[in-house]
C-alpha cells in the first residue's frame, strides 16, 4: 500500500481504468487504489476482479433456462425466468465449482499446495453427491476416486482420458475464473491452472483453454482492456498457432456458428466470440452467448467471467445480479464476500 506522499506523485495516475463522472486525480499502479478530486477513493481493479465472478454467475444463471435447447432466435427475450423457469437467478455447476475453488483457497490461505487441492477435490465430491447437474467428465472422475485427494483425482482423470481417448469437455474452463486472482509469477499461475484443470479434465486442450482464459481475465482486471495474448507463452509452441486460429475464427463468426459447445474448443470459441461481439457491452455479449443454444449456461458463464472483469461488478446489470443465488444455499451477498476474501489473501492478484 503506498504512503500518502505517493499520491502527490502525478506519475502514479492510472489512465486505463473505468472512470466515474467526477475527475480522477491520483491513483496507485501497484494496488489499483484511486483518489478522486471529490475525496472519494475506490479500487477499480478489485471491482473488476469481483466482476469476473459475478459475471460468471450471471451468465450461468441467465443461460440455465435455455440449456439443451436449439439456438435462441433474436425475437426471443433473454430472461432468467424464461418460459416460467422455476428458479430464476439460480446458478448451476459452473458457478458452484468456482465457489469450491475459492472455499478451499480461503480455508487454506492458498490453492497451490497438495493440501489445498485435496480439500478442493473433497468439496467437489461432496457437492456432486447431491448436485442436480454435474458434467459427464467431472461426474466420472468424482464418482470413481476412492479417496478425495488431488493425487487420486489426477490419476483417475488421466486413466479416463486414456480409456475414452479424450476428456476435453468444457467443465474445467467454466470454473477457472478464480485462478486469475493468483498472486504468483505468471509461469507459476499457468502451472496451477493446468493442475486444477487436470483434476477432472486431463486433455491438454482443456488446460490450454484455461490458461488463455485466465490470463485474459488477469489482463482485464489489471488494465480494463481485452487482450488474449498474455497466456500464449505458457502453452506449447506447437499449439499456439492452433489456438490463435481458434481466436481468429471467434472474431469472424457469431457464437451460434460453433456447434458442439460442450467441447472445450467449441465452448472457448463461442465464448470468445461473445466477448468480442460484446465489445465491453456485458448484456450484448452474454445474450449472444446464450443465443448459441445447447450448453448455454456454460458458454455464457465463461464469457461472463471475462466480460465481468472488463466491466467491473458495479457496472453489471442489477436486475440480474441482485437475484443470484445457489449452492451452497447462499445469495449473492455471500458470493461477493467469498470473492473479496479470496482476492485479499496473500496469493491475490498482483503478478508480474
Amino acid at each position: 500500500m503506498p504512503s500518502s506522499a505517493d499520491f502527490d506523485n502525478p506519475n502514479l495516475i492510472i489512465m486505463g481504468c473505468l472512470m466515474d463522472d467526477d475527475m480522477l486525480e491520483y491513483g496507485c499502479k501497484s494496488c489499483g487504489l484511486e483518489i478522486y478530486s471529490s475525496g472519494r477513493t475506490e479500487n477499480p481493479s478489485q471491482d473488476r476482479a469481483l466482476g469476473a465472478i459475478i459475471g460468471l454467475a450471471i451468465g450461468d444463471a441467465l443461460g440455465a433456462p435455455y440449456e439443451f435447447k436449439p439456438p435462441v432466435s433474436e425475437e426471443t427475450q433473454i430472461s432468467m425466468d424464461y418460459n416460467g423457469y422455476p428458479t430464476a437467478g439460480e446458478w448451476t455447476d459452473d458457478t458452484a465449482m468456482a465457489i469450491a475453488i475459492m472455499q478451499a483457497w480461503v480455508e487454506n490461505g492458498e490453492i497451490t499446495s497438495e493440501k489445498a487441492q485435496d480439500r478442493l477435490v473433497e468439496i467437489w465430491q461432496t457437492w456432486a453427491r447431491t448436485a442436480p447437474d454435474v458434467g459427464i467428465q467431472t461426474s466420472r472422475v468424482l464418482g470413481t476416486i476412492k479417496a478425495p485427494t488431488a493425487k487420486e483425482a489426477n490419476l483417475v482423470s488421466a486413466a479416463l482420458h486414456l480409456t475414452y481417448g479424450r476428456s476435453g469437455g468444457n467443465g474445467s474452463l467454466m470454473r477457472t475464473a478464480p485462478l486469475a486472482f493468483l498472486k504468483l509469477p505468471d509461469a507459476e499461475v499457468a502451472k496451477v491452472v493446468t493442475q486444477i484443470s487436470k483434476l477432472t479434465h486431463y486433455d491438454d486442450d482443456a488446460a490450454h483453454a484455461c490458461i488463455i482464459w485466465v490470463f485474459a481475465i488477469r489482463h482485464a482486471i489489471k488494465t480494463g482492456e481485452l487482450n488474449f495474448d498474455s497466456g500464449f507463452e505458457f502453452i506449447p509452441e506447437d499449439a499456439q498457432a492452433k489456438w490463435r486460429g481458434f481466436l481468429e475464427e471467434a472474431e469472424n463468426n457469431q457464437p451460434v456458428h460453433f456447434e458442439n459447445n460442450g467441447w472445450v474448443v467449441s465452448a472457448f470459441k463461442a465464448a470468445a466470440s461473445a466477448v468480442m461481439i460484446g465489445d465491453y457491452n456485458f448484456v450484448k455479449g452474454i445474450e449472444a452467448a446464450i443465443r448459441a443454444g445447447y450448453d448455454t449456461d456454460t458458454v455464457a458463464a465463461i464469457a461472463g467471467s471475462l466480460l465481468g472483469a472488463l466491466n467491473g461488478a458495479k457496472y453489471l446489470p442489477k436486475e440480474w445480479s441482485t437475484i443470484l443465488h445457489g449452492w451452497p444455499n447462499v445469495e449473492v451477498g455471500a458470493l461477493y464476500t467469498l470473492t473479496k476474501m479470496t482476492i485479499e489473501l496473500k496469493e491475490s492478484i498482483e503478478g508480474n
